[in-house]
């Protein structure tokens, strides 16, 4: 998961629109203010891609918490995409005909990005998360007319949605057998460094 936070007008909400183009590009993916999902279209949301991100844009857990169930869900839904846990909700189940409520059950499937003023700093979120701040400091002229380039024309565009391709292809391609085994001899070998060493790694 990814939290990008920093002050407002710094940039955030326009760089992930520009980066999610590595996802998609015919059809524009708009942010929505995280406030106005329901807790049943949170659970749509992260639980519709294995791979594109669910983008939940102005996160702020003051104004969630007013609005019953919302922070709540948040939380849960950041703890479990981690480990593609089940989230539920109450609903209604069909069965022979009748409708009776139950629990419903989606996968945390996606990975999430938040965009806010601030983080979620709950420890078991933190660990989960990777965070990128975003100042104005860094927007010098040159910066702001070369994002601009990559932001808004049709080439950039292409180029991003090509190079998102060209990525998952190469991920598709991956012997993930053969890196677990280099990954395995890799780590051996650093613990008997390290145990020769002193320095106990385990």
């Amino acid at each position: 998961n990814l939290q990008v936070f920093g002050e407002a007008g710094a940039g955030k909400s326009q760089t992930v629109i520009m980066l999610s183009r590595l996802h998609w590009y015919r059809n524009s993916h708009g942010l929505a203010t995280t406030t106005s999902y329901t807790p049943f279209a949170i659970d749509n949301k992260v639980s519709s891609s294995h791979s594109a991100p669910a983008i939940f844009d102005e996160y702020k857990p003051r104004e969630l918490r007013s609005q019953r169930g919302k922070y709540e869900k948040m939380k849960d839904v950041l703890k479990n995409s981690y480990i593609g846990g089940d989230t539920g909700n109450r609903g209604t189940i069909n069965r022979g005909g009748e409708t009776s409520l139950g629990i419903i059950k989606s996968k945390c499937a996606a990975p999430l990005i938040l965009i806010g003023e601030a983080i979620e700093n709950e420890t078991a979120i933190v660990e989960r998360c990777v965070l990128v701040k975003v100042t104005k400091d860094y927007q010098t002229r040159d910066r702001s007319a070369a994002f601009l380039r990559l932001h808004d024309s049709e080439e950039s565009k292409r180029a991003l949605s090509a190079i998102g391709k060209l990525i998952m292809r190469r991920g598709f391609g991956i012997d993930l057998k053969k890196m677990a085994d280099d990954f395995s001899v890799a780590f051996n070998k650093e613990k008997k460094q390290s145990k020769a060493l002193g320095t106990g790694v385990r």
